[in-house]
């Protein structure tokens, strides 16, 4: 069971390729993240809200909000920056004005466990604007992908989504250590060849995952920066309470 699962991991790694150091299959298991057919509803989901793009063979995601809510399961009611949800807190709102620049996430899904901290930030980009392209905004020409790195940073949140029309992408990059990022491209993820992608992002995004009803074993939290690393603890990417392990 457990070597099919780290089989199953190993696919969705494969055809997504991840940049840095952000998951691995072993720690994906030991957290209990599964690849789970059963979420084949939310595929359907997916893909009766994407769009025909300007490329006529590419599929579009036209609003992260509605696919957070409608496929991930998110309650928008507690997330910060939502029309439903709390006012974005100034605290996360980042100034630099040596750059002429000022960064700040569009959502921000909190802690469950600690009021008035925040445990994911989301930029959510406009549409026609490439994640990894140099800007022209302020005097700061660094990639809207480069910016949303540094307010990880600077916040002390250290883990993100970023997206734009074409792609999710999931980006750990904590103070003080190396960062990573993968990418999970929107319409690859509608033919059935690409569910596996589908459900293994669905795994590690959904509301259960980032709530108080996750057990403690599975949600997300804070714990050294590599697999069996003895450095710091810090917050980082896809880790869970009980295993000090990164999903790194």
């Amino acid at each position: 069971m457990a070597e099919a699962t780290i089989r199953a991991h190993r696919d969705w790694l494969g055809l997504i390729q991840p940049v840095g150091l952000v998951v691995v299959p072993s720690a994906l298991v030991d957290a209990g993240i599964i690849i789970e057919e059963t979420e084949r509803s939310r595929w359907s989901a997916y893909c009766a809200l994407l769009r025909a793009g300007s490329d006529k063979d590419a599929l579009e995601l036209p609003d992260f909000a509605v696919f957070a809510e409608q496929v991930l399961g998110w309650e928008l009611s507690s997330v910060a920056g939502s029309a439903s949800g709390p006012v974005m807190p100034a605290e996360l709102a980042i100034a630099l004005p040596e750059l002429n620049t000022h960064l700040a996430p569009t959502y921000a899904v909190p802690d469950p466990e600690s009021p008035g901290t925040w445990q994911l930030l989301v930029k959510a980009l406009p549409a026609g604007t490439a994640l990894d392209r140099s800007s022209n905004v302020g005097t700061w020409s660094a990639s809207p992908h480069d910016q949303f790195e540094r307010l990880l940073r600077e916040t002390g949140v250290g883990i993100g989504v970023i997206a734009n029309e074409h792609t999710i992408r999931l980006v750990y990059a904590p103070r003080g250590e190396s960062s990573g990022y993968v990418s999970f491209p929107v319409s690859a993820m509608a033919p059935v060849a690409g569910r596996p992608m589908f459900l293994a992002m669905v795994e590690l995004l959904k509301w259960w995952r980032l709530s108080r009803a996750c057990p403690r074993a599975g949600r997300l939290g804070r714990c050294s920066a590599t697999r069996g690393s003895t450095r710091t603890p810090c917050r980082t990417s896809w880790q869970h309470r009980s295993s000090r392990r990164c999903i790194t």
